[in-house]
């Protein structure tokens, strides 16, 4: 891994940890390690994605990867014992409908994507992820920006921007 590579990968861990302000109760816990999780499985997903997106078809990928998150959410939901909706309430299934439609297009684009970019830049770039359910959240839900969010926002965005303007001598 190239210098601007890791110099852009600690400057995310630093705007990470400035934007969430890592001050996690007993009661965050859980969600905050489900989150890590995450995560790291989207890393794995990315990882894995670029690896084989030469090889097989987007669709293919995709269908895999929907197999993969299935089978690998079944599991807690039942012990978990999540509710699924009836057939009756059909608000719900809608719900569920747009929001598997939503996911499908963008994980389709990154697909797409990462048949351009190198894995570790594309990781990267998807830490912007954070910045717009930052601004989301101040638009739509009215939530407050702080110098924190600012902050460790900008340290993001410059983070993302590294690989592109220090390009590693492998790539050029």
């Amino acid at each position: 891994m190239a210098a601007p590579k890791i110099a852009a990968l600690l400057l995310s861990l630093i705007g990470m940890y400035i934007l969430f302000e890592f001050s996690i109760t007993a009661q965050q816990f859980f969600p905050a390690s489900m989150a890590v999780l995450a995560g790291v499985m989207g890393g794995v997903e990315v990882t894995s994605t670029k690896k084989v997106s030469n090889n097989y078809s987007n669709i293919q990928i995709l269908t895999i990867l929907f197999i993969v998150m299935f089978l690998g959410n079944l599991p807690p939901a039942l012990i978990l014992k999540e509710n699924i909706p009836s057939i009756s309430q059909s608000t719900a299934w809608l719900a569920q409908l747009g929001y598997t439609g939503a996911m499908l297009a963008a994980m389709y684009t990154v697909v797409k994507g990462f048949q351009y970019l190198e894995a570790s830049v594309g990781s990267i770039l998807g830490l912007t992820e954070i910045i717009f359910a930052a601004i989301f959240g101040v638009v739509l839900f009215s939530e407050s920006i702080s110098l924190s969010l600012l902050i460790g926002g900008g340290i993001i965005l410059i983070a993302a921007a590294i690989p592109q303007i220090f390009p590693s001598k492998l790539e050029t």
